[in-house]
């Protein structure tokens, strides 16, 4: 049986990333302010291990996250995906310019409710989406956020 840092203790399980990833963000904010340009990506498991619920706070945390940062040509650009046993790109850095616009787009997600989380295949696509192939600028900082809930099929 795994054993929980101190920290995590009364946490809900679902939380224990998302914890650390909301800490490092404020670090990086504090440190370079919210004019800070970088490419943020985004992994969300969209398998059945994850209700309705889950896939409905998971989205609310992306918008959260998304909100820190000025969404704009020259500032911040978004990428996002889903993964579970397949993956795919739902948002290039090159789709939202407009914070509302992506906000919205974000809201309106369908979760895929893939059988399985393929956490490699998230992974995988991850390498993918910093690619030119869905505009990642050479320039900027980049920063990937993989949310997972610790069920997996490989």
């Amino acid at each position: 049986k795994q054993t929980q840092p101190d920290f995590y203790r009364g946490m809900p399980q679902a939380s224990h990333g998302i914890t650390i990833t909301v800490i490092l963000l404020i670090s990086i904010l504090l440190g370079c302010g919210s004019d800070t340009v970088v490419d943020l990506g985004f992994a969300l498991d969209g398998s059945n291990s994850i209700d309705a619920n889950e896939y409905r706070l998971t989205k609310d945390f992306v918008k959260d996250i998304i909100r820190m940062f000025n969404i704009s040509p020259s500032g911040t650009h978004v990428g996002l995906l889903e993964y579970a046993v397949r993956a795919s790109v739902r948002v290039s850095f090159d789709d939202f310019y407009d914070t509302d616009e992506l906000l919205e787009h974000v809201e309106d997600f369908e979760q895929s409710r893939g059988t399985a989380t393929s956490i490699g295949m998230g992974l995988k696509k991850t390498l993918q989406l910093f690619s030119k192939r869905y505009a990642m600028r050479d320039e900027v900082r980049l920063i990937q956020i993989v949310g997972l809930d610790c069920s997996k099929a490989d």
